[in-house]
């Protein structure tokens, strides 16, 4: 690969900054020309936030296999491989071109164009010069480089359509089953936008080091050439909120001042809270929830579908450490606006958005999870018991406006007989 070389930084055919990339793979030098209004959603002509969000656009280390893959492949860095697969992703319309090519986006569109799904190393490489007018077809381009999350994942073309593949940890396929289970919520909630999962058999190999019988799930792509996602996480850094404020309202104004409706914004936003808080959804971090905007316009144009549920229903908890007491369910840590989940509850407007009547019975998640490896039938037990506790607390929330976790009996140095509770959760509507 020819390091130090001078890209075009383009949406589509737009072009947004002349950029360098150097031995690291990493954004070196912006050049002068940038168009502000073209640059990637957060980084507002910042060159140290572009250099950033090219560094987070590159495939984790920790996904998968990927640090093994680029070893034996000799490929230095995942920001190398993103370099030699021109930065393109499945999210949205930005690439880098070599300033000497004459590549154009309908050449390299992932959208549009095939790309390998038999190893997630397709070509690409640009190590000796860049491609030339006719050589799409002999260096193709993956968007393998640039897919994000830990799990080990790739992309597919079916039938024209994009679907992503997402495998599990360990042995158990619970993650797989977790996508399938919060599916069949949303669904019988009547709630429409949201992400479907389906099961797939992982013999289709996830790279082309490791194979295996699991059950793994797909979905198909929200995103395509017209429309593309914005996460939570460039919204919220796109400007510095004030002190008061929370970084859940900043989120939603940011939303209201590009377009969208307050109402329908904070509506989805409870929902998502709510249908999380059922399923002990622990990893709606900033990035697994975002807008998505019109790639033509730049506009917002609605919240992106819920999707990436996997880490859900105590997934990583042994059967000891799945809550039984409700106190125990007080304290239960997530990566979201707050630290604990119950904390969420705080920024609901109103309390009956769910009808709880709704939510899928044990007796259809027993048949969901009876799909896992034989031998995790008890820990299932206990987690359809957690998860029916967790109805429980939702339907206290809802009639009361609080959720009492533990009551006790002041003792020593108290007042006999006075009832103390802890772990309240204030009602939204006071």
């Amino acid at each position: 690969m020819v390091m130090d070389k001078m890209f075009c930084l383009k949406h589509k055919n737009r072009d947004v900054a002349i950029i360098s990339i150097d031995e690291t793979g990493n954004i070196g030098k912006v050049a002068e020309r940038v168009e502000r209004d073209l640059l990637p959603f957060g980084t507002g002509g910042d060159r140290n936030r572009l250099r950033k969000w090219w560094k987070n656009r590159a495939v984790p280390l920790s996904q998968g296999n990927i640090r093994n893959f680029l070893y034996r492949e000799g490929i230095p860095s995942s920001q190398i491989y993103l370099t030699r697969n021109l930065g393109l992703s499945m999210t949205d319309c930005y690439w880098i071109k070599p300033l000497e090519s004459d590549l154009t986006w309908e050449k390299v569109n992932l959208f549009v164009n095939d790309f390998s799904s038999e190893d997630i190393i397709p070509g690409s490489v640009l190590q000796s010069g860049c491609p030339g007018e006719d050589e799409r077809e002999t260096y193709g381009f993956t968007p393998a480089s640039s897919v994000q999350g830990e799990l080990k994942k790739k992309w597919v073309i079916e039938d024209g359509e994009r679907y992503l593949v997402k495998g599990n940890y360990g042995s158990s396929c619970q993650q797989s089953l977790n996508e399938i289970m919060a599916s069949r919520m949303h669904k019988a909630l009547h709630f429409q936008h949201y992400t479907e999962y389906s099961l797939c058999n992982l013999r289709v190999k996830l790279d082309q080091y490791e194979s295996g019988d699991a059950l793994g799930c797909r979905s198909r792509a929200f995103t395509n050439e017209n429309l593309e996602f914005v996460s939570g996480y460039e919204i919220c850094k796109s400007r510095k909120k004030d002190n008061e404020v929370s970084e859940y309202e900043n989120f939603i104004q940011i939303c209201i001042e590009n377009g969208l409706d307050k109402n329908e914004v904070r509506a989805f936003m409870e929902y998502q809270i709510l249908t999380d808080f059922v399923i002990t959804n622990t990893d709606r971090h900033f990035n697994n929830f975002g807008i998505l905007r019109d790639s033509n316009t730049l506009q917002f144009v609605r919240m992106a579908p819920i999707f990436d549920s996997g880490n859900s229903m105590f997934w990583k908890s042994n059967g000891q450490a799945i809550p039984c007491e409700k106190k125990d369910f007080r304290r239960i840590e997530v990566s979201s606006f707050r630290r604990w989940e119950s904390d969420l509850l705080n920024y609901l407007t109103g309390r009956t958005l769910l009808d709880l009547n709704l939510l899928p019975k044990r007796r259809e998640l027993e048949k969901i999870y009876a799909m896992d490896v034989p031998g995790t039938e008890e820990r299932y037990e206990r987690i359809l018991a957690a998860y029916e506790r967790k109805i429980d607390l939702l339907d206290e929330f809802q009639r009361t406006g609080t959720i009492v976790f533990e009551r006790r009996i002041v003792g020593k140095g108290g007042v006999a007989g006075k009832r103390v509770e802890q772990g309240r959760v204030p009602d939204p509507s006071r």
